[in-house]
């Protein structure tokens, strides 16, 4: 797929979210994986959203034991526990047309992962590769809403003391 066609998908994405990252409690949306990487070849975009909501991270356990069917029940959920309609907001867009093709993959992380050792040991459990927060943090980029790109590494706003331990920034 065209890496200019995905990155600016995953933009449109942040541009859309971003006005109402507050009612979804989202602290920042993380571009990684292949598109971040700038491969020359991307086949997906892959996005990490860092939020505060309890009712994200039940949708991001059932979402990893695979309880949707398809791209369609997972929005239904979200709608379920957020009351936005994502169908309607992407609608027309590059972002929706990734989603319909399910090109387009969310990760959930509550920001909890650097405050909470138990939450962090669970979440990396889950995501089944205990240095999955890790790599994303090496390669990622944070969204910039001032520039509207994603252009701040995520290791200048998320730590790495050691090779595994992640701690939070001080400006949160």
């Amino acid at each position: 797929m065209n890496p200019e066609y995905l990155l600016e998908a995953s933009e449109e994405f942040a541009k859309i979210i971003w006005p109402i990252r507050n009612r979804l409690k989202i602290i920042d949306l993380i571009l990684y994986g292949s598109v971040a990487k700038k491969s020359s070849n991307p086949h997906d975009v892959d996005l990490l959203i860092i939020h505060n909501n309890h009712l994200v991270d039940d949708f991001n356990k059932k979402l990893l034991a695979k309880k949707f069917l398809d791209i369609n029940e997972e929005i239904k959920a979200l709608k379920e526990i957020s009351d936005i309609d994502f169908l309607d907001m992407f609608k027309n867009s590059k972002t929706g047309h990734l989603i319909s093709k399910n090109l387009f993959h969310t990760s959930y992380m509550n920001s909890l992962y650097f405050k909470n050792k138990d939450y962090k040991e669970k979440w990396n459990k889950q995501n089944k590769d205990p240095h999955f927060a890790r790599n994303i943090l090496r390669d990622g980029f944070v969204w910039n809403n001032t520039t509207k790109k994603y252009d701040i590494p995520a290791l200048s706003k998320y730590k790495i003391k050691e090779k595994s331990k992640i701690t939070k920034p001080q400006s949160f």
